[in-house]
């Protein structure tokens, strides 16, 4: 069983596709951070974690994402704002002590990205991911039988 933290953040920014402020439209994204600490002390200290996530993603309220400086020659895209930021906490809360398991970014509720460097359940469609975890146990049993046979063939 594995046992993590999901932790919750809205940043209003706007962005525009063709690089023109004029053009821009504004979302409310909802960040969602999976994260879990690295030593488990039975006492979770969310306020320091919340200080240093909202510490940054204060660069991002209320701005043009298109004239940050991480976003220059490419539009800032729900999937680029992802890699960005996910890179950036990753480092943030590794350095705090705790692991950033995955970045959940949404900029509405039909349009989410989801980044992380492991198999994770995505939060908002457990029945998904138990089908998605048979899937792949199930493919994964297949090849162990192909596998098999090839190597008795092999005999």
């Amino acid at each position: 069983m594995h046992k993590y933290y999901v932790c919750r953040y809205y940043i209003n920014a706007e962005h525009s596709v063709d690089n023109i402020q004029k053009n821009a439209h504004q979302h409310t994204f909802t960040l969602s951070l999976s994260i879990e600490p690295k030593v488990e002390t039975g006492m979770v200290q969310f306020s320091a974690i919340d200080r240093q996530v909202n510490s940054y993603v204060l660069q991002y309220k209320g701005v043009y994402l298109n004239s940050m400086p991480q976003f220059q020659g490419i539009y800032p895209s729900l999937e680029w704002m992802g890699e960005v930021m996910y890179q950036d906490f990753h480092a943030l809360l590794d350095e705090k002590g705790w692991r950033c398991l995955q970045l959940e970014i949404a900029e509405n509720p039909l349009k989410t990205f989801l980044i992380s460097d492991r198999i994770m359940l995505p939060s908002a469609h457990p029945a998904d991911s138990r089908i998605s975890w048979q899937n792949v146990l199930t493919r994964r049993n297949r090849y162990v039988e192909i596998l098999e046979k090839v190597r008795e063939g092999k005999r």
